[in-house]
């Protein structure tokens, strides 16, 4: 994850940890080869995120939040 072009680290579980989700200078999430089933639909707050990445985990659906953000 990138805040400010700064990366930020931390081991993911599942599911997403709604800290994530008030990091308002989120730009890039990351969240690939992971154990994550959903994203929550708070993600829509995150105005900032640019590229979002969720290849090779168990995401079953997308949340609608997800179609708010204008510039991903």
């Amino acid at each position: 994850m990138l805040c400010d072009g700064q990366p930020l680290f931390f081991p993911l579980t599942a599911p997403v940890p709604p800290q994530v989700f008030n990091i308002k200078p989120l730009q890039v999430l990351a969240l690939w080869n992971s154990p994550i089933r959903e994203i929550s639909n708070a993600i829509h707050s995150l105005k900032s995120l640019k590229k979002f990445t969720v290849s090779f985990n168990l995401l079953s659906h997308v949340t609608s939040g997800l179609f708010l953000l204008e510039d991903l």
